[in-house]
């Protein structure tokens, strides 16, 4: 694999093309593969392979958007769910940042979730602000998540069946058994719980809060038996005013100097690839000889978990089949002058011959 970064400086900015390519498969020393799992900020490029030779199972394909905001996902899973108590990690942690106003709507996702029994999991998800809420609690059919599914709790969701295999799609949240406890570190009852013990909705419980800050998930089974374990899960979050403004003293304005641009500063667009889409509007080139485009989602396989993306949904895979590929995805970028350094980083490669060079 290989990763250029060109420049080139004019009078009063400097106009910069960022291009990341691979070479894979058979055509290099050793067949490999490679992630780029996100371009960031001042020019950092992260990759990251593994050794032996994952297949993607299908040609990239997002998830069905729903519409409702911002995504934001966990990165420390994947999550094991151990039989007869709690997961590992427990909490699993979503890291909201950068929005405004308070929530006004969410949804829920759980990616490739699976169990033995499904009726065994408990589900609690509790907001930085302190709110907590049953998603889940002795819910839908004891055979429904056998195999992984891409599950999503939304208030506009469907009731979860109560037999047979559950499909891929939005659900509402579901407790038909009052009285579940969660271990600590989590905190204590009562708790908002939806039908058919309670009540509560998602909104209802977080709508008019901040979003910001740490959102923590905590999965119990609850009986002995059986297990499971779940790649990654997100949070979809729309913001709208805050309800009750906190009124703030009005303070003299203080003169302050005017700032000097300097680095770093996010000149990529869609660094992640979270936004885009697939194609992604962002970024152009995006070829690859084997798929069209090297990005893809967790749609794609994550060979049996081994390669999933290190954060989010999305990132670019080169190779991950036997014929060899050449990809490559682009960005043209503006940086102000003055903010002429570039830097790349890169975490690791497969291959023996493979390098990554910045051209000056």
């Amino acid at each position: 694999m290989f990763i250029t970064i060109r420049s080139v400086r004019l009078a009063v900015a400097i106009i910069s093309i960022v291009t990341i390519s691979a070479i894979t498969g058979a055509a290099s020393t050793g067949a490999g593969f490679a992630f780029i799992d996100s371009v960031l900020g001042y020019f950092s490029v992260s990759a990251r392979a593994e050794t032996g030779l994952p297949e993607r199972t299908t040609a990239p394909e997002p998830p069905a958007p729903t519409g409702v905001g911002t995504m934001f996902c966990s990165t420390d899973g994947p999550v094991t769910i151990a039989d007869a108590g709690p997961s590992m990690p427990y909490p699993s942690v979503v890291t909201v940042t950068g929005l405004t106003g308070a929530v006004s709507s969410i949804n829920v996702h759980l990616n490739q979730i699976q169990h033995t029994f499904m009726t065994d999991l408990d589900i609690l998800l509790v907001s930085p602000t302190g709110q907590k809420f049953v998603l889940l609690s002795d819910a839908g059919s004891n055979v429904g998540l056998i195999s992984p599914k891409d599950l999503i709790f939304s208030d506009s969701g469907i009731v979860l069946p109560s037999s047979g295999l559950l499909l891929p799609g939005t659900y509402l949240p579901r407790d038909v058994e009052s009285g579940d406890a969660f271990a600590a570190p989590a905190p204590f009852g009562p708790y908002a719980r939806p039908e058919t013990v309670g009540t509560a909705t998602l909104n209802g419980t977080f709508g008019s809060f901040d979003p910001n800050g740490n959102w923590s998930l905590y999965i119990v089974d609850d009986e002995d038996g059986d297990h499971g374990s779940m790649l990654s899960w997100c949070l979809e979050i729309g913001t709208g005013p805050a309800a009750s403004p906190t009124a703030t003293p009005t303070v003299a304005p203080t003169a302050t100097p005017t700032p000097t641009p300097s680095c770093p500063v996010n000149v990529i667009a869609d660094g992640g690839f979270e936004t885009g889409g697939l194609p992604n509007s962002f970024w152009d080139p995006e070829t690859s000889t084997n798929y069209g485009t090297p990005l893809c989602s967790i749609l794609c396989g994550t060979a049996g978990g081994l390669a999933p993306p290190r954060t989010g949904l999305y990132w670019a895979w080169f190779g991950g089949v036997s014929a060899p590929e050449t990809a490559t995805i682009g960005q043209t970028v503006t940086i102000p002058a003055g903010a002429a350094d570039l830097t790349r980083t890169v975490d690791s490669l497969l291959a023996a011959s493979a390098s990554a060079k910045p051209t000056p």
